[in-house]
């Protein structure tokens, strides 16, 4: 009984097959037709393009963040500060009235955000007032400068700062002799100052606990680290190149790499205690930005380094830019592959392969371009001198299909010899 199950099923099957051959015949047809027509060439998207956003206003933009895909905030010089709802495409004037010191608005050098809240950072206000900072707990939309009862008395101009997670912010600061650390655990409303270093600092950087900053040099590189979220201090021990350290990146629980004069490169591997001479570049190396294993550092003179393997080596871009005076001011990784950097001159730059193949692009400014941001979607920021705000939807390298309307003809050509197939397949019988 299973055995002629088996074969009248057989015998079903080679029936059917054969008596619908022409049919199938025409559906392998129009399945070839559908098959080709996904595999025709695709129509590349037009070369990344940026659009002037902010007309100049006589002001600097230091310092981008996006807080979601949608909305953003931009600070700089004279306490500037502007936010978007939109992704940047318009924007807000949201300046702080209220920060004023003995010799006018102070400048806000960063601003970073964690969820809805925001916090820039900035000079010392002079005279009585403090170090500039403000936040904003609604994403940009309203912002509220945090008092002098509420910050310590340091003195010294705000230049970095970050989120070390939700509610742990650390700001640094970068006057000589006195390269102070603060530390907020209530997301800007109040903050302390839990250690003082050598020299002034310049940059910081933090990945899960681990918080970075490094700075100036007198009598050795100042390398700081904190191991807790900014709660506790210590100064690492530097190989005493004579340079100052200008950015840092922390790639792991272990490494980081810091940048800095004289294209000094220096990495350690003990969370920040020791560090040793990793790479020596061309010139000043001025920012750094990493993925995963792969870092890029940029500097002055269109200066590019990079490295695959967390800053243990470094190598020269196969194509770099074009060699010139221009200084780099910032690196940004947009995917695990895809980065830009930008510099004076209304220079910009991109990458597709983490770095070794770089590209100009037509910025429509030559304002000095100082800082990038990206919403993670498709939205890129880079703000510089004289109020510049560019915008870019398309860094991203995709490719788009030709049109469907433009395939129709080969699918009504392929179908059709199809049912001329069939036709004849019947006829014949």
């Amino acid at each position: 009984m299973t055995y002629m199950t088996l074969r009248n099923a057989r015998g079903a099957g080679a029936q059917s097959k054969h008596c619908n051959s022409g049919a199938n015949g025409a559906a392998r047809l129009v399945a070839v037709a559908l098959a080709l027509t996904a595999w025709l060439p695709t129509a590349p998207v037009e070369a990344q393009t940026w659009s002037l956003i902010a007309e100049p206003t006589g002001e600097g933009f230091l310092s981008v963040v996006y807080s979601t895909a949608s909305t953003a905030a931009v600070v700089g010089t004279n306490s500037a500060t502007i936010a978007s709802g939109d992704g940047g495409s318009t924007w807000a004037d949201e300046t702080v009235a209220t920060l004023l010191g003995g010799d006018g608005s102070p400048d806000l050098n960063a601003v970073f955000s964690s969820a809805a809240t925001i916090i820039g950072v900035g000079d010392d206000q002079m005279g009585a007032a403090p170090e500039a900072v403000i936040t904003s707990s609604d994403r940009g939309a309203t912002w509220v400068e945090v008092l002098l009862a509420n910050l310590p008395p340091t003195d010294n101009n705000l230049v970095d700062g970050l989120f070390v997670n939700s509610t742990n912010a650390v700001a640094i600061t970068d006057q000589m002799g006195a390269g102070e650390v603060l530390l907020s655990v209530d997301r800007g409303a109040s903050w302390t100052n839990p250690f003082v270093a050598l020299e002034g600092l310049n940059a910081v950087d933090s990945r899960g606990a681990l918080v970075i900053a490094v700075g100036d040099d007198l009598p050795t590189e100042t390398l700081v680290y904190s191991p807790d979220s900014g709660v506790t201090w210590f100064a690492g021990a530097g190989p005493a190149t004579g340079q100052d350290m200008n950015d840092v990146f922390v790639v792991s629980a272990t490494t980081a790499v810091a940048v800095g004069q004289g294209g000094q490169v220096l990495q350690t591997t003990d969370s920040g205690a020791n560090w040793g001479n990793a790479f020596i570049a061309a010139d000043n190396l001025n920012a750094i930005d990493g993925r995963g294993v792969f870092l890029i550092a940029v500097g002055d003179s269109r200066t590019i380094v990079r490295s695959i393997d967390s800053g243990a080596n470094w190598v020269l871009p196969t194509t770099p830019p074009p060699v010139g005076a221009t200084n780099l001011n910032a690196v940004l990784f947009l995917t695990s592959a895809i980065a830009l950097a930008v510099g004076d001159n209304g220079e910009v730059y991109g990458t597709t392969d983490r770095g070794d193949v770089w590209t100009a692009q037509t910025s429509t400014t030559t304002d000095n371009l100082e800082a990038i941001a990206y919403n993670g979607v498709n939205n890129t920021l880079v703000v510089g001198a004289n109020g510049t705000v560019l915008l870019s939807l398309n860094q991203l390298s995709i490719t788009a299909p030709i049109p469907f309307r433009s395939k129709w003809p080969l699918v009504l050509l392929l179908v059709g010899a199809g049912l001329v197939a069939l036709r004849r397949l019947r006829t014949a019988r």
